[in-house]
């Protein structure tokens, strides 16, 4: 099931054997889950990608586990 809402209004989608896509022109998106934990999940590859930056907060701490971790185009540039 996905939900997003937007202004005022609320849109939900079960799409257990098709794709969806949510394309928003302007503004700023914000997906919360604000009562319980959020994953996101792909069978093959999640791509999340950025026209500038991507940043990672944690309140206590993030994790990342992964076969390979590499850091391709350098660190701390």
């Amino acid at each position: 099931m996905l939900n997003d809402r937007a202004g005022r209004r609320e849109a939900g989608a079960f799409c257990p054997d098709r794709s969806t896509e949510r394309q928003i022109r302007e503004g700023p998106v914000e997906v919360q889950a604000q009562n319980d934990s959020m994953r996101l999940f792909a069978e093959k590859k999640l791509t999340l990608s950025s026209a500038s930056d991507i940043s990672f907060a944690g309140k206590k701490r993030i994790t990342l586990i992964a076969g390979e971790l590499p850091a391709a185009g350098g660190v701390g540039k």
